[in-house]
């Protein structure tokens, strides 16, 4: 028996597995990985706020594996079937997932950016650089290696699955993992983030379902989480860099007006702005040299065509 969106029923009713148990499985990694943080913390005397992207991606990436190796335990081999769908990925498909990649990394920033714009709290940035080794090496164990894995087993394998052999429409099922997919992310990502990765994770869910396959939904996600978490950084798009943001005018005479963390999204709303908005003077705040930080330079920015954003 098959859905019309070419997902494999399991032959061991899968459907009667319990949908709580599911979403109990599904939401394990954080709150596991909270605890090792919290462990963590107990036995370094560190805050947990000071944790810091190498204790965090460790332990979410350990996390994550405990939970995919207790799904494997525990299923039986139909049922590993449909949860663990991956299989060779054909030349469509792939091309599919080169298509989306790309316009995930454009749809991701202008998301926030609306959310943002309409009132969300702005999404920050990433407190490592590329320079600092064991931070990279982690968030490539954690963020890059394992996240992409364990994100699309346990959502678009086990929660989506479930929910099309439950009887749900393949609408109804992908409407549903996309929203527990953006919510788990809350905590990281907060309100203009958990916008954002819900409008990116339609490019995975469609992947899903169209080629009733996990590989190239996994595809798309590592090559986000690549673009994300190095290349990004890479490119100096980083909070808290120490970096000088000043507004320059159309004489290119640069004028420092702020020093300090710089925030990847509200970089995206100053040049978004910059060239649709009506002139706004800056004088009186450059003259008193008043600090400003990055969400002012966002809000002056959007009202002034004819000023440009430089970080040096």
């Amino acid at each position: 028996m098959r859905h019309s969106s070419g997902v494999v029923n399991g032959t061991d009713e899968f459907h009667n597995v319990p949908l709580w148990g599911v979403l109990v499985a599904v939401a394990t990694p954080v709150p596991l990985t909270i605890g090792l943080g919290i462990g963590y913390g107990l036995l370094s005397g560190t805050q947990a706020g000071d944790l810091g992207p190498l204790v965090n991606n460790l332990a979410y990436g350990a996390a994550s594996l405990a939970v995919l190796l207790g799904l494997h335990t525990a299923l039986s081999s139909s049922q590993r079937a449909t949860v663990f769908r991956f299989t060779r990925p054909g030349r469509t498909e792939l091309l599919w997932t080169g298509i989306f990649f790309v316009v995930g990394i454009i749809v991701f920033p202008v998301a926030t950016i609306l959310a943002e714009l309409a009132g969300a709290p702005t999404l920050g940035g990433f407190n490592y650089t590329l320079g600092d080794t064991p931070a990279v090496l982690a968030v490539f164990f954690g963020g890059v290696l394992v996240a992409p894995l364990a994100e699309e087993v346990l959502f678009r394998g086990l929660l989506l699955g479930r929910l099309l052999e439950g009887g749900r429409s393949p609408l109804l099922a992908g409407g549903a993992t996309i929203i527990f997919f953006s919510v788990i992310h809350f905590p990281l990502w907060g309100p203009a983030g958990v916008v954002g990765i819900a409008v990116w994770s339609v490019l995975p869910t469609v992947l899903r379902l169209r080629f009733n396959n996990l590989t190239g939904a996994w595809l798309l996600h590592l090559l986000n989480n690549i673009w994300s978490n190095l290349i990004i950084v890479g490119l100096g798009f980083v909070w808290d860099t120490g970096w000088r943001c000043s507004v320059e005018s159309d004489d290119s005479t640069g004028v420092t007006i702020a020093e300090g963390p710089i925030r990847f999204s509200s970089l995206l709303v100053c040049w978004v702005n910059i060239r649709c908005c009506p002139p706004f003077d800056f004088s009186s705040r450059i003259a008193s040299q008043e600090p400003l930080d990055s969400d002012t330079i966002s809000s002056l920015l959007r009202r002034d065509h004819r000023w440009l954003l430089r970080i040096q």
